[in-house]
């Protein structure tokens, strides 16, 4: 437990500690979360500046969400603690296994996941600054996240938040342009990164001293190492990943990453290539660097007793209390009937003095004024301004009455009517202003704001309601990207369900859930998932009295059904399910797909009819067209034209054997008319058909594993069409096939 309290949170165990920052496992009351909040050290505060300059950066760090980066859910200050909650991560970090036997393809995942996430930050202008194997910690299995990013600072400010004096990041990580203290970019983290790697492939860090000062100078100076004779290959792209010059290296984490795969070609993915050590170099106490450390331990699942904290309790800025000046407020406006019993005396007093002026005249204001000050000033003006501030005032015209008292000001700074009527106005903006931004209603705060600053900017409250506008806006586009993110998990979690991927799916579910357990479609998707899982265990209870050989005859079984009623082979499909009937006859798989059988044969036999009665009825307009031409002398033309409409009917009949699935049958129609009618536009068609067929016929028997059908298939097409490049690609997708080949990480 803490010595200390943070308003809507309960602290339960510090579970890491660093130079700058210690980190604890709390409770957020109010969602009845658990969070990790990061608490900078109090000493921090000796720069006056420094709590204001840790909250505004953060809070714009807070705008990075992506899925390998530590979700930031708030910022604040209370009581001078400085402080960040983020994300709870119950996994270790890269600190825990970088030393350990490390497989390729773990090193593949780290690499892609973390040039990913820092491409994104670089592309918004942020720079990490801190890349090392603490700050890489994991959300689940091979799932890594780069922590830390709460301190980070945009590639362009001019802000840092750390004391003087102190270094920011760790030496042995840190770029040549970083150790130098110059203007870095997201290439310094890539160079931070690189290091990382070699790290994970050697066991070893390519600069080490046993200070910070020297190991910043090796990373200026040194050459490159040379790595040893098993990790060889990589040695052109260590050569480019920790050049001295950024413009040197790789300029993007996509072509980082892309660069590392290529490099990596010739090892396998569970290829260990440096076995593990006994002792980690890098972030030991006393090493070079802050040896900051706030990877989070595993939960203890077991909380401590509630504090005296509140729930109700709020850090919120600018929250507007109980006050008279609340109930003055109509949508932020001056409201007359409804002001509190202290400050309708003064709007009383200013209306009675509108009516004194009213009933004395322009002589009785005279004389007043006079006796009031003695002053030299246009008074008709003066008496009209102040009427047309009362009459503002009264109908809710807050910028109209500001005005008009501003404009009295101007030609006598010591009016008190005016002086008490504007502090009157400046009053209700304030109450006004902090009600739109306690309602969220950004476009009103921003115009009470713009109008309070034309005659208030010198009071503090404005650079304060800026601020608190500035917040507001950062929140809504959080809760934006928040809401998309969400939106993206539930979206992958539905097409994993109907993949039959539950494990991944429940995954995905618990990510919504630590997010925002009531989020809006949430409910629906788990109800699909509890189904899903439901039937699952349902069809492994059926199974549970046959082999493993015996459901994987009756799995092919239907996998073969289910490709011969795509290529319309229905009595092949009927046999298939027939041999799936006698190994499982109860499953309902059967029945399903045996009503799709039953649709599918006659939906084929109704369009083959339709066909074929077209057929016909050209036959017997062909028919019709030579009897005629038989009555004329010429009687060779009347010939001709019958053997054209014959080979016409005959490609037709190859067309319709296609549709069928009867490649032999299309073949042979096409064999017929291509000697003697090659140039007819049916035989033609046919041609272009009949290729296709193959086509598609090739890459079905590749998928089943019929490479001796494939490749007399792709031969026939190739007969058909020998300079089309797809049997080039098919050839290699047979050879592929028959000899196999290493499957790599997905793409980046």
């Amino acid at each position: 437990m803490a010595d200390f309290e943070l308003p809507g949170y309960e602290l339960y165990e510090r579970i890491g500690k660093g130079g700058m920052a210690t980190v604890y496992r709390a409770l957020h009351l109010n969602l009845d979360r658990e969070v990790a909040i990061k608490v900078m050290d109090p000493a921090m505060n000796s720069d006056e500046h420094f709590s204001e300059r840790f909250i505004r950066e953060a809070r714009i760090s807070a705008r990075l969400v992506h899925p390998h980066i530590l979700q930031i859910y708030d910022v604040n200050n209370f009581d001078g603690y400085n402080y960040i909650a983020m994300e709870l991560l119950g996994f270790g970090d890269l600190a825990d296994i970088i030393y350990s036997s490390m497989q390729q393809k773990t090193i593949y995942q780290i690499m892609e996941q973390m040039t990913h996430a820092l491409d994104y930050a670089s592309g918004r202008g942020y720079v990490h600054r801190d890349i090392k194997p603490s700050n890489i910690m994991l959300r689940a299995k091979n799932e890594y996240v780069l922590g830390d990013f709460g301190i980070a600072r945009a590639a362009n400010s001019g802000t840092q938040m750390t004391q003087t004096g102190l270094m920011v990041g760790t030496p042995s990580y840190m770029s040549p342009e970083q150790a130098k203290g110059q203007q870095v970019d997201g290439r310094s983290d890539l160079y931070a990164m690189a290091v990382l790697c070699y790290e994970m492939l050697t066991k070893n860090l390519p600069y080490e001293s046993d200070s910070a000062v020297t190991t910043a100078v090796k990373h200026l100076t040194e050459d490159i190492p040379t790595l040893p004779e098993a990790l060889a290959l990589y040695q052109p792209f260590f050569d480019k990943a920790l050049a001295k010059l950024a413009d040197d290296r790789y300029q993007t984490g996509r072509e980082m990453n892309v660069a590392f795969l290529a490099a990596s070609a010739e090892f396998d993915d569970d290829q260990v290539l440096i076995e593990a050590v006994a002792t980690s170099p890098a972030e030991t106490e006393g090493s070079a660097g802050s040896g900051e450390r706030t990877s989070v331990a595993p939960m203890d699942q077991t909380r401590v007793s509630q504090t005296s904290l509140s729930a109700s309790s709020s850090s919120r800025p600018y929250k507007l209390d109980g006050t008279s000046q609340r109930e003055r407020l109509v949508s932020g406006t001056y409201a007359p009937g409804t002001q509190g019993k202290g400050q309708s005396s003064s709007a009383v007093r200013l209306l009675l003095v509108a009516v004194v002026l009213g009933g004395l005249g322009f002589g009785g204001y005279t004389y007043w004024q006079d006796q009031q000050r003695g002053a030299s000033v246009d008074l008709r003006a003066v008496t009209g301004e102040l009427a047309s501030a009362y009459g503002a005032m009264n109908n809710d015209d807050l910028p109209g009455a500001a005005a008009a008292f501003h404009r009295v000001l101007s030609v006598d700074s010591s009016n008190g009517a005016a002086q008490q009527g504007m502090a009157e106005v400046g009053t209700l903006y304030e109450a006004a202003i902090t009600q739109a931004l306690q309602e969220q209603d950004g476009a009103r705060a921003q115009v009470l704001i713009g109008d309070y600053g034309l005659y208030f900017s010198d009071s503090g409250k404005w650079a304060d309601f800026q601020g608190a506008l500035e917040q507001m806006g950062e929140e809504k586009r959080l809760a934006a990207a928040q809401s998309e993110r969400l939106e993206i998990l539930l979206g992958r979690a539905s097409q994993q369900i109907q993949e039959q991927q539950l494990a991944e799916a429940r995954a995905s579910l618990d990510q919504t859930r630590a997010i925002d357990p009531d989020y809006a479609g949430l409910q629906e998707v788990r109800e699909a998932l509890v189904n899903a899982e439901t039937a699952a265990m349902a069809n492994e209870e059926r199974w549970a009295d046959y082999t493993p050989g015996q459901r994987q005859e009756f799995e092919d079984a239907i996998a073969v059904a289910n490709l011969a009623m795509t290529e319309n082979q229905f009595d092949k499909a009927e046999d298939s399910l027939s041999q799936a009937a006698r190994i499982a006859p109860e499953m309902p798989d059967l029945a399903v797909l045996g009503d799709t059988l039953s649709a599918a044969r006659e939906a084929a036999t109704a369009a083959t009819a339709e066909q074929q009665a077209q057929i016909e009825g050209s036959l017997e307009r062909a028919d019709a067209a030579v009897a005629a031409l038989a009555t004329d002398p010429a009687q060779e033309q009347a010939l001709a034209a019958r053997e054209r409409q014959q080979a016409i009917d005959t490609a037709n009949k190859g067309m319709v054997a296609l549709s069928e699935a009867q490649l032999d049958v299309a073949q042979q129609a096409y064999d017929e008319v291509a000697g003697t009618y090659p140039g007819l536009d049916a035989t033609v068609e046919l041609k272009k058909q009949l290729a296709a067929a193959y086509i598609n016929a090739t890459r079905e028997q590749i998928q089943v594993r019929e490479l001796d059908r494939a490749e007399e298939y792709l031969a026939l097409g190739l007969a058909m069409v020998p300079g089309d490049p797809v049997w080039t690609e098919l050839e290699v997708e047979i050879e592929s096939a028959q000899g196999g080949g290493r499957r790599r990480l997905g793409a980046y």
